[in-house]
Parts: structure tokens; sequence; C-alpha cells
């Protein structure tokens, strides 16, 4: 096999565990290779740096699998990682924690394009780059062998196929700490619940006890069926997706049957502040979790890095004393020190008194690797604001 040659200044990237090639860093490469192809890295005067899958036209040129010259990329390799990867959340206590969670996440359990999610007996593999696909049937051999389930879904953008097992009933219903939510293994995309933001779940929603809660961007609502089992004294989901609040109602009844207090509204979140306001309404706890982009025909385009801020501000004018601000995002492209600036800047603009009481991260089932820090994407805080506003401060 020719090896594709790496670029001297990029060698040390590689050998300290970082999973990617970025285009810019290929020094020469065989001219047969094509996207999908297994393919040796090396570099003049050093030989082997590692083996990965070739991507043609891509910003990441190479995902690598290994930096052991006798590892090969095959199925019996993907039934060892899988293997590793389910032994690692035995260990954290997952399963007997919660029946949604993810089962492998990528380059954190080195395999890189890769996410397999298990939603009670079933599983969805997700193939995040189009390399992978010449290798979907032998990764669902070794998924198949290694962690058993009912089904396993593979996605990949739009598409969404069963490939192994039965299909999950038309109603899966799936229990994590804090709630108990409907989920959809077999649409494309997302599934309905992030798994993600499951320990944040369990930590806030005892908190949302006797409290009015307001769930921005509430997507399927498991925020709300956590504190309608928590016991909140009323909660707003508001959303743009009118399918999505259907879910989010059924979720509440699942996590809290009988309970009425829960309104569903489709809107802007924006207007919905901005109304809010202006007739005098507020709530104990309000939850900010926007996807990274998103557009409405009221407000326009939506992005995290502009945007965030004056939603906090917005959020904070309808907060009573005292309150909860839950604030997250999964936006890559911001550090946690600058999610928090913004968070400070928000606050000050109104003169609140905002503390940050914790902030989490990805929870076990999401690991990360120290050499591939920029996976670290999740930034949960939970904050609340003093009585008395500060002094505002001059220069």
């Amino acid at each position: 096999m020719n090896p594709v040659l790496v670029q001297a200044k990029h060698i040390r990237a590689i050998a300290r565990g970082h999973p990617w090639l970025y285009r810019q860093a290929v020094e020469e490469r065989p001219r047969a290779l094509r996207t999908g192809g297994a393919t040796d890295l090396a570099s003049t005067g050093r030989g082997f740096l590692g083996r990965g899958i070739w991507e043609e036209d891509a910003s990441v040129a190479c995902r690598i699998w290994t930096v052991r010259d006798d590892e090969r990329i095959d199925e019996a390799l993907f039934a060892q990682r899988f293997r590793e990867a389910r032994l690692l959340r035995n260990a954290a206590g997952l399963p007997s924690r919660s029946a949604a969670y993810r089962v492998v996440n990528a380059e954190g359990d080195r395999m890189p394009g890769v996410l397999v999610d298990r939603f009670g007996d079933w599983l969805t593999l997700t193939l995040q780059t189009p390399a992978l696909l010449p290798w979907r049937d032998r990764l669902v051999t070794a998924l198949a062998e290694a962690v058993p389930s009912e089904g396993i879904y593979v996605k990949f953008e739009d598409d969404c196929v069963l490939l192994h097992g039965e299909p999950a009933p038309e109603t899966l219903v799936v229990a994590e700490p804090a709630a108990t939510v409907r989920v959809f293994p077999e649409f494309p995309g997302k599934s309905g619940l992030f798994t993600d933001m499951r320990e944040a779940r369990a930590l806030v929603a005892p908190m949302l006890a006797e409290r009015r809660f307001l769930n921005l961007f509430s997507h399927t609502g498991a925020w709300s069926a956590a504190a309608a089992a928590a016991g909140a004294t009323s909660i707003v989901s508001v959303d743009l997706s009118g399918p999505y609040l259907d879910v989010a109602a059924q979720n509440v009844e699942f996590s809290a049957p009988g309970y009425a207090a829960h309104e569903t509204v489709k809107s802007d979140v924006f207007r919905y502040l901005a109304n809010a306001e202006r007739k005098g309404e507020t709530f104990d706890a309000i939850l900010i979790d926007p996807p990274t982009f998103s557009s409405s025909r009221s407000s326009g385009s939506f992005n995290v890095k502009e945007r965030y801020r004056p939603l906090v501000r917005a959020a904070l004018r309808v907060l009573e004393p005292r309150g909860l601000l839950l604030c997250a995002t999964n936006f890559r492209g911001i550090s946690r020190d600058d999610f928090l600036h913004s968070l400070q800047d928000a606050a000050m603009q109104d003169a609140n008194d905002l503390r940050v009481l914790t902030v989490l991260g990805q929870p076990a089932d999401h690991p990360v690797l120290p050499a591939f820090p920029e996976a670290a994407y999740l930034h949960f805080a939970l904050c609340a604001t003093a009585v008395q506003p500060p002094l505002r401060w001059r220069p």
C-alpha cells in the first residue's frame, strides 16, 4: 500500500493521538486513493504514522483509526472497538441508570465518524462521513456481534434503514433518571432525545419542584417531562415545530400522568419573551437550549455566536429574583470561558447579578480524547439571580 505522506510539521499531532489529518497537512497522496479507502500515513524519514480511512474533497482528509502497524481496519477491529465501548459504559453504570445512552462516541471511542445510540433494546448507528459508507455492512455485523439488541438502524444524512433485527414498535418509550420519553430510532436525523443532557436533567429536575418553568427551544420536551415529574407548578414549552410540541405533550404525560399545568406554544422564542415581558409574566426557572442554527419568519436566522447574549438578556427580563437560569449550547465554535463571558455580558446589560452555580460538560457516555479537546462541545451552566442588582461598573 502506497502511503499518504504527511508534512513534517503535522507529525507531532498524529503522534500525540489527534484522530484527524487535515487536507493542508497532506504532502503527497496515491493517485488511486478514493473516498472510503483504507490508507497508511507516513512521513519522509520516519516511516509509518498511522492508518485511517480517506475522504476525498473534505477538509478532514483522513480519519485515523490506529497508530499500530499490526492493526488492520477490518471487521475484527470494529468488533473490538465496539466491545471496548460497551465495557466502558458498563463500568460507568449506564445500563442500570438509563434506557437511553450513547454506546459509541466517534473519536472518543477511537471510532472516528461512528456514533451509536441505545434506545431501549434498539440501536442507531450514525455514519458522520460518506467515507464510512463502503464499511457500513461490516460495521453493522460487528456491532450486532458485540452489542446485543433487537434491531439496528443505520443513519446517514437524510436516510435511515433497518439493517439488523426487528423494527422498533410504533411507540417506543424509554426511561432516563429524570424523565420518561418517546423516541423515534427509525427517523432520519435525530431520534427525539438528546442523551448528552441526561445528567443535567437529573441534577436540575429536583430544583424545579414548585417552580414555574419556561422551556425555550423545547424540542420534544424532555426537560418539560422532567420538570413535570419533579413537581413543577406550571410548565410552558416553546418551539417553532408543531410536531415537536405534540411529542412534548406526550412526554409530559408519560412522565407525570394526569399533569394538567403544561402549555405548549408554537412561537419564535424572542417574540414569546417580548410578549411575556409586555404582559408582566414571569417564571421561576428558564431553560435556554437553542440549536446552533435555526430560522423563523418573525426574527430571521438564529445563530448561537451572535444571538445568545440577547437571548439571555431577554430571558432574564422575565425571570424572578432568585430564579434559575439554565443555559446550554452545543456550538463547537465557543470555548467554556467565552460561553461564561457571554452570560456575564448579557446579565450586565440590565445590571443583573447572575451567579453560576455549576457548569457541566458531556456525560460519561460521550467521552473525549485528551488529544482532541475540540470534541468537548457541550456547555451547560446552572445559574441563579440575586435579589439586589449590583452597582454598575464604571471605567
